[in-house]
């Protein structure tokens, strides 16, 4: 992709993803305590750490075992927080627990929905305890995981994991309800191929670029609808991307909706943790159980959006930066108001005459009609 100077959107949009898009830090030094912050409120996963460990789940034990970028060997975040391309509000953050195989296996591993419910009902001594002033509210299973919800609808989902590497690689096996089984996986390479798919210094653009089409993902679809999985729009951005040299938001966002559409027909995206397993364990394996008419949805959000980017562009080409701003604002609603649009409102009402404006006219409450009878 040909870099190219930024333009006025861009600009736009490069504040609106740094200011209402992206996590805000709002502490020098992050206790969990304040509600405005959302790194605070991404803490609440350390203090859970420990009751969790206190309610009798028995965590795999290495030696030496110091805190690193993801945690700890038998316990560290992972998803689109561990990956840098979470969106605010913050509503979840994934972390992942490494069994204590001892305690836990059988001849074989535990059937996976009973390793998952018996987890559940392990944590449930923990509903009602607050952790930073918010209360455990629930704790269910799902089908990977355990979901810990707090009063303010954020949650902490707890994905258990055993131990399955070898010399070569690190690797683990976490329960799949669905399936029926244990999966491998290891999150640590998803963060690695998205760090490696750019040069460095096109990284933070990624990210962004990513952080966008999440946010258009959130807003682009009602609840009863079939969306795009959040995780499956980012691999297949990071994919059309990975080699290229990045251009402007716009220009980056355009490529990467104007080929997204293909990636949502059948299966295609293997897992970057365990590219030799079974497509029902693929990144977009859940495209095989959404219909026709799901996936049309989908395409044409996609391409709605596409041509939305590209109309914008053309109505800045053109100077009219105030309908381009307003077009950018159907792809992002929250987007804020800006200057020119302040400037643009401030210049019609001055040059709106006032109602009782004194023009040396006399006023007329009726139209004239030469015909009428002349009121005395």
């Amino acid at each position: 992709m040909t870099q190219t100077t930024a333009s006025k959107l861009d600009s736009i949009l490069d504040a609106y993803v740094s200011k209402t898009v992206s996590l805000q830090k709002l502490c020098d030094i992050c206790t969990g305590t304040n509600d405005e912050c959302d790194i605070c409120t991404m803490k609440r996963h350390w203090p859970l750490r420990d009751k969790l460990e206190g309610s009798g789940i028995y965590l795999k034990s290495y030696g030496n075992d110091e805190e690193n970028e993801y945690g700890y060997r038998n316990s560290f975040l992972t998803g689109s927080y561990a990956r840098g391309t979470s969106i605010r509000p913050p509503k979840d953050v994934d972390f992942f627990w490494v069994l204590d195989s001892d305690r836990y296996a059988t001849p074989n591993q535990p059937d996976p929905a009973q390793l998952l419910e018996g987890l559940s009902q392990a944590l449930s001594t923990q509903k009602g305890v607050s952790i930073f002033n918010h209360k455990i509210v629930n704790i269910e299973a799902q089908y990977r995981s355990i979901c810990v919800k707090f009063d303010d609808d954020f949650s902490v989902d707890v994905i258990p994991a055993f131990d399955a590497s070898t010399s070569e690689r690190e690797l683990y096996e976490i329960p799949d309800t669905h399936l029926g089984r244990y999966i491998e996986s290891n999150p640590k390479v998803h963060k690695e191929a998205l760090n490696e798919a750019v040069a460095e210094i096109d990284l933070p653009e990624l990210k962004n670029v990513i952080k966008l089409a999440r946010r258009w993902r959130r807003d682009a679809f009602e609840e009863t609808e079939e969306k795009p999985k959040s995780f499956h729009v980012e691999i297949a951005i990071v994919q059309i991307l990975a080699g290229n040299k990045l251009g402007t938001h716009i220009e980056t966002l355009q490529l990467c909706f104007g080929q997204l559409p293909g990636y949502f027909g059948e299966p295609r995206i293997p897992d970057p943790a365990c590219p030799n397993c079974p497509s029902d364990q693929w990144i977009d394996a859940y495209l095989s159980e959404l219909s026709a008419q799901d996936k049309s949805l989908i395409t044409d959000r996609i391409s709605s959006a596409h041509a939305t980017l590209t109309k914008a562009v053309e109505l800045e080409k053109q100077g009219k930066i105030v309908p381009a701003i307003h077009k950018l604002r159907e792809i992002f609603h929250d987007l804020p108001e800006q200057e020119a649009e302040v400037l643009l409102k401030q210049t019609k009402k001055s040059f709106t005459p006032s109602a009782h404006a004194n023009t040396g006219a006399t006023p007329r409450t009726r139209p004239w009609n030469p015909n009428s009878t002349p009121v005395v």
